[in-house]
């Protein structure tokens, strides 16, 4: 069970900084290449890391500058076979899209509707069940 809010956005922030520095250790020229055939390229899931944030994480009206047409079909795990994903944008361009995606989840994360839910709980002192109660109250 997760105590609050704070701590699901600190523990979001740890896995987001872990997920950058492993993709800093791997050289860029190595990023688009498929290393085996059952596996993506090392990039195409960092990508897909910032598609699948949008999905879970964003409301829909700010999901849909996240998943145009190309990154749908590039990004999504049933969009292209494996051997199809080392057409890839350059690394600079995932990272930033990577960047993109968790700004707008940031955005979200700090709005109202949601810093409500804290209000509503009576964040303070009690802690409660984020599956049962941020899932009943329509945040967006």
């Amino acid at each position: 069970m997760v105590e609050d809010i704070e701590t699901i956005e600190q523990t979001m922030k740890r896995c987001r900084t872990e997920t950058l520095r492993l993709l800093h250790r791997i050289p860029p020229t190595l990023g688009d290449r498929q290393w085996h055939p059952d596996f993506s390229p090392i990039d195409w899931h960092f990508g897909h890391i910032a598609f699948t944030e949008a999905l879970w994480l964003l409301p829909e009206s700010e999901r849909e500058r996240f998943h145009g047409p190309a990154y749908q079909k590039l990004f999504r795990a049933d969009g292209l076979p494996k051997a199809q994903r080392c057409a890839l944008p350059n690394r600079d361009a995932i990272e930033q899209y990577l960047g993109d995606v968790r700004a707008a989840v940031e955005r979200v994360w700090q709005s109202p509707p949601l810093r409500g839910i804290k209000a509503r709980q009576g964040y303070g002192g009690g802690s409660y069940s984020t599956k049962s109660n941020i899932a009943k109250q329509s945040v967006f």
